[in-house]
């Protein structure tokens, strides 16, 4: 996994299989255990949970293009 700027994932990830929960723990990422179920609580526990400053949504699905992010995070910057 590779954050922005190359670095490790600052941010916070929901996964529901313990061992994706490992992997994310050792790239670098905060898991977070959400009790209520459903995307929409899956993404406000995430986002609640969040440090920075500002909070960028993906999925690893392959339905967010991340390689479009860094238009974004330079505007941010």
């Amino acid at each position: 996994m590779q954050g922005v700027g190359g670095s490790s994932p600052p941010g916070s990830t929901n996964l529901g299989g313990f061992e994706d929960q490992n992997v994310t723990r050792r790239a670098g990422a905060q898991v977070v255990q959400v009790a209520a179920q459903g995307y929409g609580n899956a993404l406000r526990g995430g986002i609640d949970a969040a440090r920075g400053e500002y909070v960028l949504v993906g999925d690893a699905d392959d339905s967010y293009d991340f390689s479009q992010m860094y238009p974004f995070v330079e505007q941010l910057r």
